[in-house]
């Protein structure tokens, strides 16, 4: 149940009869109603607003948190806990508590960029497996499912097993999935639970016969635990690790999989960030506009991740037909060398500039980029004042029948060190939002809503290359203010956006929203603001006139998500860039 074509007012009245029919064959039977795709605590409140309250016994959801991209089931993305909790909340609205019960939850291990791959998978199904065996809210638990159902390494429903199909050459074998799993079992081996925390994004479930369950939630750290005695260490899988604790210090690298310490005592003294990063390339070259008292610059910059780079690099504006001089360098691991040109001050910070980065090392390379740079610039300290208006024909792309709408809208941007403020005021006649009757992507897309990408920097390193889409909805009918992620750096995949702060409300012609992001949940694992010398960045403005459940047509600054949507494709080339006033 929980699709938009299922009204919970119309489920309701089917619960009920249901109920009675069952219960008059047998009153022992439990009765489970929703079965939701997703959490929908919005649908739960419907339906026990049309008199379902006394009608079940339980309340079943379906809390995919991995369905297009990574994203674990904890304080990551998918926060199943909370969203079980929030559930919960809204039944004592109408009573007493009732329990809720995840009859179905996986991960697929499809051979694809937007799944998880094999150790993702066995990293979150254990994961889920230790925050289940301590939760105070989760009910029961049914993974989805045991075996795989294929072979097709790119058949989406052939690859959330935990074994490999009866079709492969050993049938019915062990993924790395089961084998974590039965590690994880084998360590508890029947304990008694004993406590559970986070500290500064580590988290750790202990119990009682010394085993410490550990894992990062935002990436990798270098880890700090005081501990009283002798311990011992053990990734994953079971095997054994081979590190001493001295003075009863224990220095470890934590990453999202799961780590085991067995030994009583143990706590966090401190988190870092690693000691090394593992870079996928030797450098890497970026194009960042710099604002300075005589105008605009842009500088190229080449960053080496190898013990020793030598080479020039400079770099070229063609519409502007202006060039730098090569600079030359010798750079070591970690350094960097930029070469700049002024571009003057009548920059079109709307428009995106072509810049040429000509890189050539003294081993004979040479590597030519080109990126698309815009010129925009937010100003430092929370405000409301209209930083740019999207109002014309060539902001505006036509989807369904409408040429040109009555759509324009004024956008605010702006920052401080915490946070991220967009502020919108879209103007249109007609506001266009189904109520999200269920948590799936398609009700954000089909209306008018606000969507912007935003990826904090481009350093070569596949782990923290990435970016943020972030759409900000207001429902037209039961009038809810919807944050939606398709993609954030930190755990991936689609779902709603729980820890911002944003508002919208409809007034007339006029949609208002206003949303605050913390930076931390912008920027990947280890990655701060001081680290970021521009954002790539794109918005758009989703216009509908008509139920007829797609959008008519857009009005967008920068490119990045273009007509169909291909959200997995992007390179950092497609995005305008901002830099921050401060």
């Amino acid at each position: 149940m929980g699709h938009s074509s299922c009204d919970p007012e119309t489920y309701a009245w089917i619960l009920k009869a249901a109920y009675k029919t069952l219960k008059e064959v047998d009153p022992e039977l439990s009765v489970t109603a929703g079965v939701t795709c997703g959490t929908q605590p919005e649908w739960l409140r419907r339906m026990l607003k049309a008199g379902a309250y006394d009608y079940f016994d339980k309340f079943s959801i379906h809390p995919y948190c991995a369905i297009t991209d990574s994203a674990a089931a904890d304080e990551g993305q998918g926060q199943t806990e909370a969203n079980v909790q929030s559930c919960i909340d809204v039944i004592k609205e109408y009573g007493e508590a009732k329990p809720v019960w995840i009859s179905e939850m996986g991960w697929t291990c499809a051979s694809a960029d937007t799944y998880v791959d094999r150790t993702e998978q066995a990293a979150y199904y254990t994961r889920l497996f230790a925050i289940t065996e301590v939760s105070d809210v989760i009910d029961e638990l049914t993974f989805y499912d045991f075996r795989n159902d294929g072979v097709d390494k790119f058949n989406l429903e052939a690859h959330w097993g935990f074994v490999e199909s009866s079709h492969t050459i050993i049938p019915n074998a062990a993924k790395e999935a089961y084998a974590a799993v039965s590690c994880l079992n084998y360590m508890i081996n029947g304990s008694d639970f004993d406590n559970k925390c986070v500290t500064e994004g580590i988290k750790r479930i202990t119990y009682k016969n010394g085993t410490n369950v550990i894992w990062s939630l935002d990436g990798n750290k270098k880890v700090t635990f005081k501990v009283s005695g002798d311990v011992e260490v053990y990734d994953m899988y079971g095997n054994k690790v081979p590190v001493l604790a001295e003075n009863g210090i224990l220095v470890l690298g934590i990453d999202e999989t799961v780590t085991y310490i067995n030994g009583a005592g143990v706590t966090v003294e401190k988190v870092e960030k690693p000691d090394v990063i593992i870079y996928d390339f030797s450098y890497t070259l970026s194009a960042v506009p710099l604002k300075k008292e005589d105008g605009w610059y842009l500088k190229a910059i080449v960053k080496n991740h190898t013990d020793c780079l030598k080479g020039r690099i400079r770099v070229e504006m063609p519409e502007f037909e202006i060039g730098s001089n090569y600079e030359r360098f010798t750079i070591a691991e970690g350094e960097k060398c930029e070469a700049e040109i002024k571009v003057g001050e009548e920059i079109d910070f709307k428009k995106r500039y072509r810049a040429l980065i000509d890189l050539n090392l003294e081993d004979g390379l040479r590597d030519v980029r080109t990126e698309l740079v815009s010129f925009l610039q937010v100003p430092y300290g929370k405000t409301d004042d209209v930083l740019f208006t999207l109002d014309s024909k060539e902001h505006y792309f036509r989807i369904g029948g409408v040429d040109r709408p009555e759509l324009s809208a004024d956008i605010s941007l702006s920052y401080d060190e915490k946070k991220l403020y967009i502020y919108a005021e879209v103007h249109d006649k007609c506001h266009l939002q189904e109520g999200l009757t269920a948590e799936h992507w398609m009700d954000i897309w089909d209306g008018d809503a606000i969507e912007f990408i935003l990826q904090p920097l481009y350093d070569g390193n596949s782990a923290i290359t990435r970016y943020n889409h972030i759409g900000l909805a207001l429902t037209s009918n039961i009038h809810e203010a919807v944050a939606w992620q398709w993609r954030t750096v930190s755990n991936g995949a689609m779902g709603r956006l729980r820890n911002c702060d944003f508002k919208a409300e409809r007034k007339g012609e006029i949609t208002y929203y206003r949303a605050a992001f913390d930076w931390k949940n912008l920027l990947p694992p280890n990655v701060e603001l001081s680290d970021c010398d521009s954002f790539g960045f794109c918005l758009r403005v989703d216009y509908a006139e008509s139920n007829n459940r797609s959008i008519d047509g857009y009005t967008q600054l920068y490119g990045g998500m273009g007509n169909w949507r291909a959200m997995y494709t992007f390179q950092p080339s497609e995005f305008g860039r901002f830099i921050l006033e401060k």
